[in-house]
């Protein structure tokens, strides 16, 4: 019994690997031909959560698929999605930048003949 329950765990725990969208990926032996199909393949994933998502929305506010009511209500929700995720890239852009300067130090070449102000940051 003890070693039933041993061996699940360890299926579960191996099987947790990859999600089961990406299975298809496991057989590919090359590193970035393999990390490529596994970005492709949860970007796949995102893209049909977001519409089964957007799908029940559109259902809720009482649009009944196949309509041209429904289809500019899916279309807004993904362009909502396209917005925000744009903007958390911008955010996220800014931020690098602000924190840029407190992480990265000059680097101070050792010139003899620097005239005042050529290096800013260097003494």
């Amino acid at each position: 019994m003890k070693n039933l329950i041993f061996l699940s765990f360890i299926a579960l725990f191996v099987s947790g690997c990859s999600a089961p969208y990406e299975a298809h990926c496991d057989a590919i032996t090359n590193f970035s031909a393999g990390f490529q199909c596994r970005q492709d393949a949860k970007a796949q994933h995102e893209r049909e959560v977001n519409q089964r998502n957007y799908s029940a929305q559109c259902t809720g506010y009482g649009f009944k698929q196949g309509t041209n009511e429904f289809a500019n209500c899916m279309m807004q929700m993904d362009a909502n999605k396209r917005n925000q995720d744009a903007l958390a890239q911008q955010q996220l852009r800014q931020l690098a930048k602000d924190l840029q300067p407190q992480f990265i130090q000059p680097v101070c070449p050792s010139v003899l003949n620097a005239r005042p102000g050529q290096y800013p940051g260097c003494n």
